[in-house]
């Protein structure tokens, strides 16, 4: 439960999955039920805005299906709750506000941390990645600018302005590059901030280990010191080796903040390839062709991959010849597909005929083989 802190006849009660209020509670005390739209999970918590008596937040648990569903607000004579939860799908547990800021800070506990937002619920950030670990947070209070944490299994944290250099990161897309192409570059950054009260000098951000393509270019070059307030960009660039396969590789921040003067953070990136897919008639079969004549089959030559596929060569064995006419390498786009004429034309003798059509290409799965076959018949008298 939770008691306006400039009404205490406001009172708001948290219940399973129901949310009760009282606006009376100084007197007969009656509850009514503003559960309304709420999504129908556990309410881990719920509270007054210090700065408004009407208005009310609750924190949600359990997992919602789709980014949201976590973090909502009502106000007292309102009919639905408004979702302001950030883009994530995890259990909130706990919900502390910070009345001394307009809009009111609003900071939530989940199951991986404390996040913050500072407008509302417009946008979120994670309260520090560095300095507290990724614990699941149960209760959060805030009293005389300091807001304390308790975790399950890492205690209980405080937190308070810092008086000397502090670092934070803000890392784009996690630095998750996901799939690049061969011979391609992509560049995703690292926002380094100093949330101290005095300057933080950055020695260094460079690669420590792992896959020689991860890169941190060279500007701005370090060191380098940022007053109390400022931040920077770095940028990391990958460009794939050539492996199979996800590849790893840390990059390392080292500074003089005292309490982590070493950061290390995680970039991933995967090398993209095309992939061939075949489709060819009635499974390679070419049927009957009779000796000194040719009969053509198109073979459709797909890429499902995520990558342009490149074709150097496609051969054929025995009776079955494959195109003479291209220029090598073909080219195949993500999700696009050529057609090839493949020939069967029969020497001797007489009978079955089995053979393979052989694609080389840049697919990581190795040479595609497509069987095929036909049958020569005997000349008959008429």
């Amino acid at each position: 439960m939770n008691v306006a802190p400039t009404n205490n006849n406001n009172v708001v009660v948290a219940v399973g999955g129901r949310v009760l209020l009282s606006t009376n509670a100084l007197g007969a005390y009656t509850l009514t039920d503003i559960t309304r739209n709420l999504p129908g999970r556990f309410v881990g918590r719920v509270a007054f805005d210090p700065n408004d008596p009407a208005t009310i937040y609750a924190v949600l648990g359990g997992l919602s299906g789709f980014l949201g569903g976590h973090v909502f607000r009502t106000t007292i004579a309102a009919t639905t709750w408004t979702d302001i939860s950030p883009p994530l799908d995890l259990p909130f547990n706990a919900i502390a506000l910070d009345g001394s800021e307009t809009p009111t800070t609003i900071y939530a506990g989940t199951d991986f941390g404390v996040l913050r937002s500072v407008d509302g619920g417009a946008n979120w950030s994670v309260l520090d990645d560095i300095h507290f670990p990724r614990a699941p947070v149960f209760d959060l209070a805030f009293h005389h600018g300091e807001l304390r944490a308790a975790t399950f299994g890492r205690g209980v944290f405080a937190f308070v302005k810092p008086t000397g250099p502090a670092i934070a990161v803000g890392l784009q897309d996690n630095l998750a590059f996901g799939t690049v192409c061969q011979g391609s570059t992509h560049s995703l950054t690292i926002e380094v901030s100093n949330v101290g009260a005095t300057d933080l000098v950055i020695t260094s951000v460079q690669r420590l280990m792992g896959s020689t393509g991860f890169k941190v270019l060279p500007n701005p070059a370090t060191p380098l010191s940022l007053a109390a307030g400022e931040d920077i960009d770095f940028t990391v660039v990958y460009t794939p080796t050539g492996g199979a396969g996800l590849e790893v590789a840390t990059i390392r921040i080292i500074t003089n903040d005292p309490n982590a003067p070493v950061v290390d953070l995680m970039a991933t990136g995967i090398l993209g390839n095309g992939k061939v897919a075949t489709a060819i008639a009635n499974a390679g079969s070419f049927a009957n062709v009779c000796l000194g004549s040719i009969v053509d089959e198109l073979l459709t030559i797909n890429n499902p991959g995520t990558c342009p596929l490149s074709i150097f060569n496609i051969t054929g064995s025995g009776d079955f010849l494959a195109p003479t006419a291209l220029a090598y390498p073909l080219l195949v786009g993500p999700g696009e597909s050529i057609d090839v004429a493949i020939r069967f034309q029969p020497s001797a003798p007489f009978g079955s005929k089995v053979g393979a059509i052989t694609i080389f290409s840049n697919d990581p799965a190795g040479p595609h083989v497509v069987p095929v076959s036909g049958i020569v018949p005997a000349p008959r008298r008429t």
